[in-house]
């Protein structure tokens, strides 16, 4: 009999250890990997607690603590899921730092993701959320969650062309040589088109653009730019057409990214012999590739045509050789030009007395029929 009471007893205090143990895999069971440990949530971490160098006990993951009676893990304070009164109180996990009220009683109390983050499956860290900057996705439209983070690549949201993540890969940065981007001179500026300028170690629009979001565009004037009118279009030579709210350019000019280049068969423009130089008065001679004034005749200041040499605009070394066009006898600077009391007419082609224009001549006609009408 005493036998039986003594096994029993061992029994029953067998029983009570392993109760107070915790059962195998569970917060303090037994374990021989963290592969073990799944009996209590957050407490997957198995550990040497008899300094045996052997792992031996479920105990509570980092960044969680066992409750009073060992049955649950908890988030430690300022940790995930951890308690807290403040925004600075939580940095316990990282990207965890919003001190929230779960308990809808006004008053923060758990440490739970920041913005943009989310807890992984287990609540241990937090994670990119779907949609941000290296969180997952499927296409670039579902990137919409960090500012110039939309290009879905290999399932992960990065950065767009021209920006770049900082280090915390929280945000994307403008890149170095991009608008707005660092730069050390000029030459480093080559990300953005008409960028070029390096000012303040930042790229800046060149001359003759403005910054419009993560572009430069033509500034109003230029052209490209916005114009009311021609008399709007008056800062890239030969771009003085305004045509549907754009400054464009001239009859006889094209488009060359920034400026107005000269049509094929026009004065300086591409050709490949005499014959195929039609487009502007005589410059019929196709020189190097170029359409040129004949001989005789030389480009006037804005090249759009060919003034014989001696006529008004056109080639001198003397007031002598000023001798094609009547009044036009005073050779300045290397042209011929009218004589002191006469104006060159508005296609440039004979001198005339006085101040005379399309405009003026109209104004003294109407003057003259309102004169007789009154007298």
């Amino acid at each position: 009999m005493d036998i039986v009471r003594t096994l029993v007893s061992l029994a029953v205090v067998l029983s009570l250890v392993s109760s107070a143990r915790g059962a195998a895999g569970a917060l303090d069971g037994a374990c021989t990997t963290n592969e073990n440990c799944i009996g209590t949530p957050h407490a997957g971490t198995c550990t040497d607690t008899d300094s045996t160098s052997t792992l031996d006990t479920c105990k509570c993951d980092a960044g969680y603590t066992a409750n009073v009676g060992n049955t649950a893990c908890q988030g430690a304070a300022g940790a995930l899921d951890g308690a807290c009164d403040a925004q600075s109180a939580c940095t316990g996990t990282l990207h965890a730092g919003t001190c929230t009220d779960t308990n809808k009683d006004g008053t923060p109390d758990t440490c739970k993701c920041s913005a943009g983050y989310t807890p992984n499956p287990k609540s241990t860290t937090c994670i990119v959320a779907d949609g941000y900057l290296e969180g997952s996705c499927t296409t670039n439209a579902s990137c919409a969650n960090t500012p110039n983070a939309g290009t879905c690549t290999g399932n992960k949201c990065k950065c767009n062309s021209g920006y770049t993540e900082n280090g915390e890969k929280t945000v994307c940065a403008v890149a170095d040589g991009y608008l707005e981007g660092t730069c050390t001179n000029n030459a480093s500026c080559t990300g953005t088109p008409h960028a070029q300028t390096c000012t303040g170690r930042k790229c800046k629009c060149s001359s003759g653009f403005i910054a419009e979001n993560t572009i430069c565009k033509a500034a109003a004037g230029f052209l490209e730019g916005t114009c009311a009118n021609n008399d709007g279009c008056k800062n890239t030579p030969h771009a003085g057409t305004c045509t549907d709210g754009k400054c464009k350019c001239n009859k006889g000019f094209k488009a060359d990214t920034t400026s107005c280049a000269a049509e094929d068969g026009y004065l300086d423009g591409i050709c490949a012999n005499n014959a195929s130089c039609t487009q502007t008065e005589h410059a019929q001679t196709c020189t190097g590739g170029k359409c040129k004034c004949n001989t005789g005749y030389t480009a006037n200041a804005d090249t759009t045509g060919c003034s014989v040499d001696g006529g008004i605009n056109g080639k001198c070394s003397s007031h002598t050789d000023c001798t094609k066009t009547t009044n036009a006898g005073t050779c300045t600077t290397g042209k011929c030009e009218c004589n002191t009391g006469y104006t060159a007419n508005e296609d440039g082609s004979a001198c005339n007395y006085g101040v005379v224009s399309r405009t003026s001549t109209w104004i003294t006609l109407a003057m003259m029929l309102a004169a007789k009408f009154f007298m």
